[in-house]
């Protein structure tokens, strides 16, 4: 019971972001143990100059996968972003992409989550994984 309660504080607080209701106002993501899914359509507004999705858009979803998967595993502080790498695989314009976040383990004191974006066609655009550390933060209601 306490899992479920957990992981509907952590949707509400994804959604409470202001920069996902400002710049990322319609996406989903969905929570369970260890893994986390984030659903966003895109359109000319997220381009760069050569038409195409800017990679602080596969970033941020990336991380977010990541952070989101591990942050199922810890119930009790906040968690930060200490390192993440990404990989661009294919470049993308528009339409529905899928962000799939996984929880890796435990390394050290940190918890290492990866995650995969993918088109409708199942095509993967990049992958990503990081580092994601307690911070002396602890959860509150969103």
């Amino acid at each position: 019971m306490m899992e479920s309660l957990h992981f509907k504080r952590l949707i509400n607080m994804y959604h409470a972001a202001k920069i996902n209701q400002i710049v990322f106002p319609e996406t989903k993501i969905e929570i369970r143990s260890g893994h986390s899914e984030i659903q966003m359509r895109i359109n000319e507004s997220y381009h760069h100059a050569m038409n195409a999705m800017h990679g602080c858009v596969y970033f941020k979803l990336l991380d977010d996968a990541a952070y989101f998967a591990a942050a199922t595993n810890e119930e009790t502080f906040f968690l930060l972003t200490a390192s993440f790498t990404t990989e661009f695989k294919r470049p993308f314009s528009s339409g529905l992409v899928f962000a799939k976040g996984e929880c890796i383990g435990l390394e050290g004191n940190k918890i290492r989550a990866k995650a995969k974006l993918f088109d409708e066609q199942g095509k993967v655009l990049a992958i990503g994984s990081g580092l994601f550390a307690k911070s002396r933060e602890e959860w509150r209601d969103f």
